[in-house]
């Protein structure tokens, strides 16, 4: 593997050092600014993007949006720039890990945080999302890894990429994590309100007062569908420690409608420290190990004896690469300082295996309801909320209710037909398209790597045409095509959307406008056909007036 050419590089006052964190969307690097003599967290919008317009807006957006604050408990912005087509964003170096790390080392050690260290970092949450709904700005990401811990403990909320600023409406990008998102922004994603956020803290109060999430499922679209449907187990089923007033707070801020929730994150916090009967802790509880004097910045990433407990890392894991870190943060081991966490009782176990059962039974009648409406492809089918973009805040993409979408794109019964036809020895991807949408069907066995994916396409002379779309952008998504389901892109305010009965559901969607260059299977002037590349490798060519087209991937 090749040496990044950002390593070393200087972009205006700041040397790239190291990588730190790399996913879907962007990268973050270690650097030194070679002026004030500090070290920065730069974020630099990965290559793959750097020429689709919408992402690099949203990576402006965020500069703009989070550079004007100075607030104790978020993550300052330094600077924000492009040189030579690389946009970068340059903010404050965070040394410590997140709270997901943290909440994971607990777990691992079969403790929970203390009450008051746990009301402690909710109070510091909530005061920055207070702070920024103040501002008519909306997070639409609060989750565990997007909480920074520093090495003296404190806390900063991260990643305000996914920003919805009331005053300017949605841009449309999608839409949080599954496992913490609001049942309204799952719905749709422009939907979101101040306690959409406030619903993502309770789901993390939650998880840190029980151990795990309200909802468990590995399907984002399950997720969201749990979300919008069922309701969350008391916590109290899994953790009988907690009192009723606890469990009460809890499903409050958890309630399916905004204005049932708390209307603030201080009357949130507020109520559960009442009910807990403890007051945030006034300092952190949980430290690193003392950095030792001379120590230097690359040995905190290197240790080399593995036999103490780790320390937090100095990964600003929290800041947004659109994806998970490139290495897992080190943090400290929590002493345990409360009595064991006791099992559930026997009875609690046998509700909670009902609960359980219920729930599965309610979301696979609604999925075979939707399924046997015969438009499991239709916006507010399986779209699914995290899978794709919101391109527009007039166009929902996800679980929208049936009589939501009046007025919304038509969809037609003749769809191609998809079944697997000759391929030789490859394996089958079905395409299936017309001028409205693009289906891609897994007809199976097995998933298909989305990432391993793309499309572009071509002139009459087979030469590239200037438009393409790489799988990449539904990976950031979800990773791969199930068996018999499909990913899908329909374009907005389009008519006539194909919805294949041959999907069963959807693993992902994208929702670009018709001038966006991802949209390479509509007849131009300038395209006559597409190829579809696996790992990099043409594996077939398709005509853009075929309407159906199958392709063994090798």
């Amino acid at each position: 593997m090749g040496q990044d050419p950002l390593i070393g590089r200087q972009l205006g006052n700041f040397r790239i050092e190291r990588l730190v964190g790399s996913g879907g969307m962007a990268q973050v690097y270690y650097g030194w600014d070679v002026v004030l003599q500090r070290p920065v967290a730069v974020k630099v919008i990965a290559q793959r993007y750097r020429h689709h317009t919408s992402y690099t807006e949203r990576f402006l957006r965020e500069a703009r949006t989070v550079a004007r604050w100075r607030h104790e408990h978020i993550v300052q912005v330094y600077h924000a720039a492009e040189e030579d087509g690389l946009y970068y964003l340059v903010m404050e170096y965070v040394d410590g890990s997140d709270l997901a790390a943290l909440l994971q080392a607990y777990h691992k050690a079969g403790e929970r945080l203390p009450h008051d260290e746990l009301l402690r970092i909710a109070r510091d949450v909530a005061g920055a999302l207070d702070f920024a709904h103040q501002r008519d700005v909306i997070h639409r990401d609060v989750k565990p890894s997007n909480v920074l811990i520093t090495a003296e403990g404190r806390v900063l909320l991260s990643d305000f990429g996914l920003v919805l600023d009331r005053r300017e409406g949605s841009s449309g990008e999608v839409l949080g994590s599954p496992s913490y998102v609001a049942p309204e922004q799952a719905l749709r994603s422009a939907s979101a309100v101040p306690q959409s956020d406030l619903y993502s803290l309770a789901v993390i109060l939650y998880e840190m007062l029980v151990g795990r999430p309200p909802f468990d499922d590995p399907s984002p679209t399950s997720l969201a569908l749990q979300h919008i449907t069922a309701s969350p187990p008391p916590p109290n089923t899994f953790n009988p420690d907690l009192n009723e007033e606890t469990s009460r707070v809890l499903l409050k801020a958890l309630s399916k409608k905004p204005e049932e929730r708390y209307q603030s994150g201080a009357a949130l916090v507020q109520a559960l420290s009442a009910a807990l009967g403890v007051a945030p802790a006034a300092e952190p509880l949980v430290r690193p190990q003392p950095r030792q004097e001379g120590e230097s910045r690359e040995a905190e990433t290197h240790p080399t004896d593995p036999s103490p407990p780790p320390r937090l890392s100095d990964i600003p894991t929290g800041l947004d690469t659109g994806g998970e870190s490139s290495g897992p943060p080190l943090v400290a081991a929590p002493t345990p300082s409360r009595r064991p966490r006791r099992s559930p009782s026997l009875l609690g176990r046998l509700l909670w295996m009902g609960m359980g059962f219920a729930l599965v039974m309610l979301a696979g009648l609604v999925v075979a309801f939707l399924l046997l409406r015969g438009d499991g492809a239709r916006d507010g089918a399986l779209g699914g909320l995290p899978l794709g973009n919101d391109d527009g805040a007039q166009n929902g993409v996800a679980l929208t209710p049936e009589g939501d979408d009046a007025g919304a794109p038509g969809e037609t019964s003749e769809a191609p037909q998809d079944q697997p036809g000759d391929t030789g020895n490859g394996r089958p991807l079905i395409l299936l398209y017309n001028d409205a949408s693009f289906y891609v069907h897994n007809p199976g066995p097995g998933d298909l790597a989305t990432a391993d994916l793309a499309f572009e396409a071509l002139d009459g002379q087979g030469q590239p045409a200037g438009y393409a779309l790489d799988g990449e952008r539904w990976a950031v998504f979800y990773p791969a095509i199930q068996p018999g389901n499909c990913n899908r892109v329909t374009i907005i305010d389009a008519s006539g959307y194909l919805s294949p009965p041959a999907c069963a559901a959807y693993n992902a969607l994208l929702t670009p406008e018709r001038s966006d260059e991802m949209i390479f299977w509509t007849p131009r002037e300038e395209v006559a056909a597409f190829r579809v590349l696996w790992r990099g490798q043409e594996a077939g060519r398709c005509d853009v007036t075929a309407q159906r087209c199958e392709v063994a991937l090798p």
